[in-house]
């Protein structure tokens, strides 16, 4: 005759405590988890050929009136810069970039840190004065720009 196992009444009164940790471990590791980093190298990316594709300042000013989000800013001397931004708090997006490009077709660009959306990019922006690009990048001090 063979013996039948069964589940001891402990391990059966385990069970949902064992699975109630698991679902909280889970959970705080989604919560404490690092920024999407290839969304970020993503959003680079994407950006990068957005404005080799729409490289003249006409055209950028068409798509920013037609509402794509391109903020642009134009200098006295001429140069201009157009930029746009993901914000994770804004979007979701899991994280933040800031990619610019300016009328000497320079792309520069920071994966870790942007604007709390393009109304605080707007803000704070305009009230850089600035006569041209370099003056312009000087006072981005805040921003860890790469070139691209």
């Amino acid at each position: 005759m063979s013996k039948v196992r069964t589940i001891g009444k402990w391990t059966f009164r385990l069970f949902p405590t064992i699975m109630a940790v698991l679902f909280i471990v889970c959970v705080f590791m989604s919560f404490s988890s690092e920024p999407d980093k290839l969304g970020s190298y993503r959003f680079v990316s994407e950006n990068a050929n957005f404005f080799m594709s729409h490289s003249s300042l006409e055209e950028l000013r068409d798509l920013s009136d037609k509402g794509e989000y391109v903020w642009i800013q134009e200098f006295d001397n001429g140069e201009w810069v157009a930029i746009r931004m993901e914000h994770s708090c804004c979007s979701g997006a899991g994280f933040d970039a800031t990619v610019i490009f300016d009328s000497n077709h320079n792309i520069k660009y920071d994966r870790e840190y942007t604007f709390c959306g393009y109304e605080a990019l707007s803000g704070m922006l305009n009230e850089i004065n600035a006569e041209g690009l370099s003056e312009f990048y000087a006072k981005l001090d805040f921003l860890h720009l790469k070139n691209r």
